[in-house]
């Protein structure tokens, strides 16, 4: 009767604990700890230095009586013991890649050298050759009990070098030690290239050591090495490991590896921060003597099973790292990771906890980083206080000082962000839910419900809260880096401004000293003109001559003539001159009245291409096809317009197009998507310009041009709309209308009411987009660009009688369009097209009205302010009804 009431209450107790995991889990869940962090949310102290203050496994867990001893890992890793003989053969007859060479390049490249050697290490207490002395490993055995013990070697008088202590730390396993050792964890920091070898020789049974070096030579992102059951090599089917790859400022003293990239000036100053790529390996052996089969369902797949080893089976963690700087050592007292007092379960426990560590002191470096390009860029407290220091900001030297340090800070930020985004992906992809749930087929799967099993679950919790933390607060880091990198931008912004004033300024100046050069050497050409002129070798009086002749010519003819060339050389006397010329001609010859109201309306109006031909299409179409990224999909009417295109690219498609055919415009966009799947930028600038007397314009001339100009911006829209909305991806419609799209000029009528219909029609249907459709639209309105507009792009119409005076208002406007055509007045077609593809790719909220150039946005303004002035005069009009 008593067995079978202890059985119940067993029964009672196991439903009570799967009902408070459920539950803790459901919890976790609804209050955001284990989701994707929410970076808006969160903002870190940047000039914080240290480790942040986590909630730490030791005071989380259950490391207390309550636990079960045969909870943690019983069985005793497989002993082994290597002398220093063993070591130096290993040197010599292991076949080394090209990486182990790299890495032990000064030990294996003269192998007799290494045979002569009698001692592999250096000798005695001290700086050694190799920088042994600056090595740094911890070598723990874990026993039953889950508790790491250090293993220290220390003689008394602590006569040996710290290579030797590092080498007789590591070289056995289970053969001095009483106590069995269920595990061993090796922590080596900063390796001499002969303790690299030693690492390699103690370790190469348990993991494939040649794999560890590739991935720490080799210039990679960080990455995981976790799902390897059915890799062909034992060795990777029971190890596991992460890689890591990324920036560090190099530490006092500190050099890096020679396989490491770093700058060649390690000294920090006001003007440089020495980085250098870092790296680490965190890896985990399991030595499981009875692992279970499991069958490859992958298709295509090399091998049908593979062999997945039990986590509870003895393990090896391996935490190699190479970072030439101090930040793995703790500071403010705190201990190291694996000397907290926490006791392990198991080897997948502790390769995680080396790996939360990795992940920590990584983000200390790159709040370090984030830390000194902060100083370097970011002006002092004292800047608004002090001229020099402003100065110095705004108007660039002749070494080019702030641009190469705006561009330096920029770029670094950039890279670090690459390689922060690199670390979260390999931890979220690797431990997704099944991981955390132990239903993963690979990665450490539990097979049973058990109380160890349970108790695991429970660890691994607490384990995934403080990781999750990780990455929010990398996430954070990396989104400080982008507004850092935005605030770089304005300031290289205004230092190109002000550098690009101060040199039109001397620009100016320098002009201005050409002229007085001219006006001195006028000056001092008129003695010499007064004597060729005045008295030359033919006119001067024979001897003996009186002096009275010469006195008069100089005060009657020579000092009134020169003193009036001498006025009108100066620019004050030129102006005076030429002011009061005009106005005595003005006067003799009045100008009709007609003349002069047209003369001022269209002063300074000089702009006539106001819409996109050729050239700013084979601009921008140099512009995309240079970016390897980018596809390009070029039309034109005629397909020789596109010779320019290379015809072997993959990534250009060149097709035939009239807009003005409906059919047409179909077949392309089919083909475009058939060829690119989707279209995600669409610029429309098929149109040309109808000019002359609207009255003389035939009907036929009226509907070709707004079938072309609006009609065909339409049909491509509205084919391309569909690709955008169904796709998921959105899309960029640019529809290049112009000036003449907002303001009106006389003899181009049909032309404006073309742009004007883009512009109506294009606002129309941007309003009727739904924000999720994430499609965005953009009225392009340029001004004058420098193309063979008038050629190629525009039609007349046949000249009317009435309008033929050249005081009319459409001959004037054409009579100074010609006059800026000739001056070479316009926007570059280059300059349009990189100022349209940096819209289109920097990823803000793009402007639905976007004016080119400061000429377009006065025109527009201006057009604007007149409609609102006219406005208010016909007010009391508008309001006398309701």
């Amino acid at each position: 009767m008593a067995t079978r009431e202890l059985d119940e209450l067993r029964k009672q107790l196991e439903t009570l604990q799967r009902s408070h995991d459920a539950l803790l889990k459901s919890l976790s869940a609804s209050n955001g700890s284990f989701e994707p962090s929410d970076v808006t949310r969160l903002r870190r102290n940047a000039t914080q230095r240290g480790d942040a203050v986590f909630a730490d496994t030791s005071t989380l867990s259950d490391d207390s009586s309550d636990d079960e001893d045969e909870f943690f890992v019983q069985n005793e890793l497989p002993s082994q013991s290597f002398d220093h003989e063993h070591l130096r053969e290993h040197l010599k007859t292991h076949n080394w890649d090209e990486h182990g060479r790299e890495i032990l390049e000064s030990l294996v490249s003269d192998p007799a050298k290494l045979s002569k050697q009698p001692h592999l290490f250096h000798l005695g207490p001290g700086p050694a050759e190799d920088r042994s002395h600056y090595s740094h490993f911890q070598v723990y055995n874990v026993g039953p009990d889950g508790h790491p013990e250090l293993v220290e070697v220390s003689s008394a008088d602590n006569a040996m070098s710290k290579a030797t202590e590092i080498w007789h730390s590591i070289r056995d396993i289970g053969k001095t030690s009483e106590k069995t050792t269920a595990g061993r964890i090796t922590v080596a920091r900063e390796p001499s290239p002969i303790l690299f070898g030693a690492l390699h020789l103690t370790l190469h049974n348990a993991f494939d050591m040649d794999e560890l070096f590739r991935h720490l030579v080799r210039t990679e992102a960080s990455s995981s090495h976790m799902f390897r059951a059915f890799t062909e090599d034992p060795r990777h089917q029971r190890t596991f490991f992460f890689t890591f790859e990324y920036y560090t400022i190099i530490g006092d003293d500190c050099k890096p590896m020679q396989w490491q990239r770093a700058d060649t000036v390690t000294s920090s100053s006001d003007s440089h921060i020495p980085l250098s790529r870092c790296g680490a390996v965190v890896a985990l052996a399991l030595f499981d003597e009875n692992p279970r089969r499991v069958r490859n369902r992958a298709r295509g797949s090399k091998t049908n099973y593979g062999w997945v080893h039990d986590m509870w089976s003895p393990y090896q963690v391996l935490q190699l790292e190479c970072f030439p700087d101090w930040k793995s050592t703790p500071i403010n007292g705190k201990p190291y990771t694996f000397e907290t007092g926490h006791r392990y379960l198991n080897g997948p426990e502790a390769f995680l906890h080396a790996l939360l560590t990795e992940y920590r002191d990584a983000r200390k470096r790159y709040d370090e980083i984030y830390k000194q390009i902060t100083e370097l860029v970011t002006p002092p407290l004292g800047f608004l206080f002090d001229e020099d220091a402003r100065r110095k900001r705004l108007f660039e030297d002749k070494h080019f000082t702030w641009t190469r340090r705006y561009f330096y800070a920029h770029q670094a930020l950039g890279n670090v962000n690459d390689s922060i985004k690199a670390m979260i992906d390999a931890f979220e992809d690797t431990f997704t839910e099944d991981v955390w749930d132990g239903e993963s087929k690979t990665l450490w799967p539990l097979y049973e419900e058990s109380p160890r099993n349970d108790h695991w679950k429970r660890r691994l919790r607490l384990l995934r809260l403080q990781f999750e933390r990780e990455m929010k607060e990398l996430r954070i880091l990396q989104r400080e880096n982008n507004e850092r990198r935005h605030e770089i931008e304005t300031l290289q912004e205004q230092l190109f401004s002000g550098t690009s004033i101060q040199e039109s300024r001397k620009s100016v100046e320098l002009a201005d000293v050409t002229v007085h050069q001219g006006y001195n050497i006028k000056v001092l050409t008129i003695p010499l003109t007064f004597v060729t002129s005045i008295f030359g070798m033919t006119n001067m009086p024979a001897e003996p001559a009186p002096y009275w002749p010469f006195a008069i010519t100089l005060v009657a003819i020579c000092v009134p003539f020169f003193s009036i060339i001498g006025f009108l050389s100066t620019k004050y006397g030129y102006h005076v001159w030429a002011t009061k010329t005009r106005q005595v001609w003005r006067w003799l010859r009045p100008k009709p009245k007609s003349e002069e109201e047209a003369e001022t309306e269209y002063t300074g109006q000089t702009r006539k291409n106001r819409s996109m031909s050729t050239e700013e299409g084979k601009a921008l179409a140099f512009t995309i096809a240079s970016r390897s990224s980018h596809n390009l999909v070029a039309t034109a009417r005629n397909p020789n317009d596109l010779a320019y295109l290379p015809d072997d690219s993959p990534k250009t498609l060149k097709l035939q197009l009239d807009v003005t055919s409906p059919d047409n415009v179909s077949l392309v966009l089919d083909r475009a998507v058939q060829k690119f799947g989707t279209v995600d930028v669409l610029v429309n600038s098929a149109g040309y310009a109808l000019s002359g007397d609207t009255e003389s314009a035939t009907e036929s001339e009226a509907h070709e041009i707004m079938e072309t100009n609006f009609f065909g911006t339409v049909r491509t829209t509205l084919a391309a709309l569909p690709t955008m909305r169904s796709g998921g991806r959105g899309g960029l419609v640019m529809n290049i209308s112009s000036v003449a799209g907002v303001c009106a000029f006389p003899g181009h009528a049909f032309y404006h009411a073309s742009k004007h219909a883009v512009e109506g029609w294009t606002e129309s249907v941007a309003k009727e987009m739904d924000s999720d459709w994430g499609i965005s639209f953009c009225i392009v309105e340029p001004a004058a660009v420098k193309t063979n507009f008038e050629g190629h792009s525009k039609k007349n119409t046949a000249p009317h009688s009435a309008y033929a005076d050249p005081k009319m208002p459409a001959r004037m406007l054409q009579k100074y369009v010609d006059a800026g055509l000739k001056q070479g007045v316009g926007m570059e077609p280059a300059d349009v097209a990189r100022v349209l593809y940096e819209v289109a790719c920097r990823g803000e909220k793009v402007p639905l009205h976007l004016p080119l150039s400061v000429n377009a946005l006065k025109l527009i303004k201006g057009a604007f302010e007149e409609k609102l002035k006219k406005l208010e005069e016909s007010k009391g009009v508008s309001e006398s009804l309701s």
